[in-house]
Parts: C-alpha cells; sequence; structure tokens
C-alpha cells in the first residue's frame, strides 16, 4: 500500500508504473483487495526500472506495518511473548501472502526468521527477499524494543552497487548472496513479553482468523470443484494442470487444501462421482466411455471408484434410477 507514495517520493508519477504491471491503482486503496503475486513482482519489477533505485524493496519494507499483514499482523502484536507471536505468524500469514512462505527455525543459541518464495515465475525476487526481510527486521524491533539487534542478516540476492542503504538499516553490512533470506537473533529474545500483549484481542483475532480460513475454504472447493469440471470434460486430469489454470502453483494449492483437511484426490473423486452419477442418470453414454470422460484408464478402474463410492456399479445405479 506505500507503493504509490514511494515512487511520488522518487519524483515518480505512479499512474504509468501500475498500468504497465496490469493493476490499478484504484486497488491499492483497500487493504483487503486480492493482488495475484505475479503481478505485485511485476509492479515491484517496474518500480525499480523508473526510479533506477535497486533497494527499492528494501526501503518499502522498512516503511511497512504489522497491520499491513491484516489478521497475521495483528495476532502478532498482541501474543503474550515473541515466541508465540512469531509462531503465530506462521500459522497466519497464508490468510496474507500465498506465493512464500515464512520459516521460523529455532536452535538452542540462534534463531532464523526467514522468507521462502515459493510462487514459479516471479520477478524482482532480489526486492522481495529484501522487503520481507527489512520487513521482519522491523517487526523484531516493534516486538522486542529498540534493545534488540540481529546476530545476523541474510539476503538471498547479489550483492548491489550500494550496500550503504543496507548497513544503514540493519546496523551491520548483510550477508548477500546467501542461500536463505533470513534475521538471525539470539534464542533468548524469543522470551520477550510483548508490551502490547492482550488476551482478549488474540481470542477475537483468531475467531477472526478461523473465520476467514472457513470463508477462504468454502471459496477454494468450490472454485476448484468448478474448475475440475472443466478440465475432466476436456480431458484434463492432474493437479499441476488444474493449479495452473486456477492462477496457483500446485504446491499452493496442496498447501492450502492440507490446511483445510481436504486433498486434491479427495475432492476430484467428489467431483467424479457427481459428474458421472449426472451422466449415467441422464444420457446413455457407455459405462467405458464415462470412465474415459472421469480420466481412467479403464472401465474396471472407474466401476471400482464408483462402486466405493456409492456400494453399486454403475449400471445398477443407472437401472435404479426412475
Amino acid at each position: 500500500m506505500n507503493i504509490p507514495a514511494l515512487l511520488q517520493a522518487h519524483g515518480v508519477d505512479p499512474q504509468p508504473v501500475f498500468e504497465r504491471s496490469g493493476l490499478e491503482m484504484t486497488h491499492f486503496a483497500d487493504p483487503d483487495h486480492k493482488i495475484s503475486y505475479l503481478k505485485l513482482s511485476y509492479l515491484l519489477a517496474e518500480c525499480v526500472e523508473a526510479t533506477q533505485c535497486d533497494h527499492f524493496g528494501l526501503l518499502l519494507g522498512r516503511s511497512a506495518e504489522p497491520s499491513h499483514l491484516g489478521i497475521a499482523g495483528y495476532v502478532v502484536r498482541v501474543c503474550a511473548d515473541v515466541e508465540t507471536a512469531l509462531a503465530k505468524l506462521t500459522d497466519y500469514f497464508d490468510l496474507h501472502d500465498e506465493g512464500g512462505e515464512i520459516s521460523l527455525c529455532v536452535g538452542p543459541k540462534l534463531t532464523l526468521l526467514g522468507y521462502t518464495v515459493i510462487q514459479p515465475g516471479a520477478k524482482a525476487m532480489d526486492q522481495i527477499h529484501d522487503l520481507t526481510i527489512a520487513f521482519a527486521f522491523g517487526l523484531m524491533r516493534r516486538l522486542c524494543g529498540p534493545a534488540w539487534r540481529p546476530s545476523q542478516v541474510l539476503l538471498s540476492r547479489r550483492r548491489p552497487a550500494s550496500t550503504a542503504p543496507y548497513r544503514n538499516l540493519f546496523g551491520s553490512m548483510p550477508q548477500f548472496n546467501a542461500e536463505k533470506s533470513a534475521v538471525a537473533f539470539s534464542s533468548e529474545w524469543l522470551q520477550q513479553p510483548v508490551s502490547s500483549a492482550d488476551k482478549l484481542m488474540l481470542r477475537h483475532f483468531e475467531l477472526e482468523a478461523a473465520e476467514s480460513r472457513r470463508l477462504r475454504h468454502l471459496q477454494l472447493v468450490e472454485a476448484l470443484s468448478r474448475q475440475l469440471q472443466l478440465d475432466l470434460l476436456e480431458g484434463v486430469c492432474s493437479a499441476q494442470a488444474t493449479a495452473r489454470n486456477m492462477g496457483l502453483n500446485r504446491h499452493t494449492l496442496r498447501r492450502r487444501l492440507k490446511a483445510e483437511g481436504t486433498g486434491f484426490r479427495l475432492e476430484l473423486d467428489k467431483v467424479r462421482r457427481t459428474l458421472s452419477g449426472q451422466l449415467l442418470e441422464g444420457t446413455n453414454i457407455s459405462v467405458a466411455e464415462i470412465a474415459g470422460l472421469m480420466g481412467y484408464s479403464s472401465s474396471s478402474s472407474f466401476i471400482r471408484a464408483f462402486s466405493r463410492w456409492t456400494g453399486r456399479t454403475p449400471n445398477e445405479w443407472r437401472h435404479s434410477r426412475p
């Protein structure tokens, strides 16, 4: 949401930059508007090109607030201690960002708070890593206070031409060309109480998060069901192809379905059962043809699956319908 103002601060008119990225500036006025991870990465690339600032993402992350993460950010601010706050952040981060993952690696002496991009085809990866680690640095400062210092900052990006902005923000030179982007700090900080902790607010925000998950589950399952019906009728029957047709990558789809207590194969079987039942009842298409439409390699495989779903063979089902 800070991108337009940051562009203007560099003397750049935001409107053409947004247009080249296929985005509308009005979308950024609404914090609940969902934006494609890929398009946002294209926008970051255009911002760097327009401003000639190769640490644009760093500036963007520095200006970000926990509330920009929505429910995940609100939950973090009212937890009892830092360890609980970071654990909740990893739990709820997917409600904000489906193209990347937060990781928390806790060791006896050192803890790493990191970020990994899982969205294939994303551009401006260096800016995304700068943005997220600058945000993580600021978040730890807000949770722990100004006395907090990282042991090390790791950035999975090439060393930029100018490193002064990084040293100025982090207080020391980060390690560039790292395998993973992360902020490393003493594990003792995990026990630090959060000054804004509030049990009742935490309960309220977690109920909100649960409701968001429930609604997202309904939306995801409905969207997946519609897509599977289209894919089956077009002869497509793979998680990778269906995820691509939904604008997701396979890993993201699998992760979201798992979080909702279901899976691709389970949802595929539900659609197969519904479609095959409709075809058996409403048409004279042969069982072999229906098996092919449902993506089965043989009639016997389809018959076994249909019998498992309904307790009847396809022919028994067809003859029992009015």
